[in-house]
């Protein structure tokens, strides 16, 4: 092979690892990642309006703390209408958390999301896209 050639794929090799360094999307810029809380998880996932669901979430295995003494808004997201906030909490050791959320008494039979922000999936820039950090409830009359 030509030394011009091995010398090109070199140097394509380093920029790739340069710019995997740099890359906040994928991580602090020297090799770790962010911590993410863990998958939501919410019962009954059916309730009324008046009604109440527990939200919560187990602690993660990442992390060194980032995820602790956090508070998040928990917000009903119905179809074609304002964000509402229902509750705030305020996380365990891991991000860990569990709350109980009532349904307003006008909200609309339907799919529906409860939504938090504060999270780490709320931090990125107008030039990346984010992941939210929500679930699905059904509200029933």
């Amino acid at each position: 092979m030509h030394d011009s050639v091995v010398l090109r794929r070199l140097y394509s090799v380093v920029l790739c690892v340069a710019g995997w360094m740099l890359v906040p999307a994928c991580g602090d810029g020297f090799g770790r990642r962010a911590c993410y809380p863990e998958r939501l998880q919410v019962s009954p996932s059916t309730a009324p309006p008046g009604g109440s669901v527990t939200l919560s979430a187990p602690a993660a295995s990442c992390g060194a703390g980032e995820l602790d003494n956090v508070t998040y808004r928990i917000s009903l997201l119905e179809f074609r209408s304002e964000p509402r906030e229902l509750a705030q909490v305020t996380t365990a050791a891991g991000g860990e958390f569990s709350v109980e959320v009532q349904i307003p008494d006008d909200a609309r039979p339907g799919g529906a999301h409860l939504v938090i922000s504060g999270s780490a999936f709320d931090q990125c820039d107008d030039d990346t896209e984010c992941a939210g950090y929500g679930t699905q409830i059904n509200v029933v009359s």
